[in-house]
């Protein structure tokens, strides 16, 4: 059984990374979220999970196609009704980041997304998997937004930037540097960061756009690999914790994705010294 979904092994990844991590999720009454809380604490997280007695404990499957393509499907269940009350917003008191996926209640979601703009907080959007009813909500309290190609293109006809048109993911690795970046700044008013597999990373900010090229060995570039995106947005979560610039920390979280050994997972999320050693290895001083 896996440690959640996305949020659930995004927490574990960044943990690894070096960050103090805790986890507010939603689980049922039921066997798997007795398990769950097990695993989650044998994993040495602090996990904040409210106990839901109406809806069952949520599941997720993740589908890969032969070219590395992946479509993520998830039942919410009990992380629907989660409720961001007061323990939820005290815990932001000793917050220095926000992490947030889709896959929870959005207006609870989106409420402390605005408490943490008001407090000078980074939020951290991880735009998966892709509702167009919870991006609505939370996209605009987003600092960051990190997506794949194909997420991209969903932005796009979300939030239909005026005369730019409609893209799929395959035509966004045809754009050059100077259009994607437009694309990304007519879409959000945020930094976006877009994975682009073997291509690497492209940011785009209000400053300007840089891309990262990829690893051949970069997970995020192997379809048979598990956990790949996760461990990337964990990675990068926790070096944006630690102060790193948004280029040092993306150039950490490819690095994160590019030593996960094969069959990849949560049981191969590397820890922040083998990242730091492939780094140095790679690319000299980091």
């Amino acid at each position: 059984m896996q440690i959640g979904s996305l949020g659930g092994i995004e927490a574990l990844a960044a943990l690894r990374s070096g960050a103090d991590v805790m986890l507010l999720a939603a689980v049922g009454d039921d066997a798997d979220g007795r398990v769950l809380r097990d695993l989650l604490h044998q994993h040495g997280l602090d996990a904040r999970l409210e106990t839901c007695a109406d809806a069952p404990t949520g599941s997720g499957a993740t589908f890969l196609d032969d070219a590395g393509a992946h479509a993520h499907v998830c039942a919410l269940a009990a992380n629907a009704l989660l409720d961001a009350g007061e323990e939820a917003m005290r815990l932001l008191e000793s917050a220095t980041l926000l992490l947030c996926q889709c896959e929870a209640n959005p207006r609870a979601s989106g409420l402390l997304m605005a408490r943490a703009r008001e407090r000078g907080l980074r939020s951290v959007l991880h735009a998966g998997p892709m509702r167009p009813d919870a991006m609505r909500v939370l996209a605009p309290n987003a600092d960051l937004v990190v997506t794949g190609d194909r997420g991209l293109s969903e932005l796009v006809r979300i939030f239909n930037p005026s005369g730019l048109g409609d893209f799929t993911g395959e035509q966004i690795h045809g754009l050059s540097d100077a259009r994607l970046h437009e694309l990304c700044r007519a879409t959000l008013p945020c930094d976006i960061v877009v994975l682009l597999g073997a291509r690497g990373a492209f940011m785009s900010s209000k400053d300007g756009a840089f891309k990262l090229q990829g690893d051949a060995r970069a997970s995020v570039s192997r379809p048979a690999l598990r956990c790949a995106e996760e461990t990337f947005v964990g990675a990068l979560c926790a070096r944006l914790h630690d102060g790193e610039s948004l280029l040092h920390a993306v150039r950490f979280a490819i690095t994160a994705a590019a030593v996960m050994p094969l069959p990849g997972g949560q049981e191969n999320i590397p820890r922040k010294a083998e990242v730091l050693a492939a780094l140095v290895e790679r690319q000299g001083d980091y």
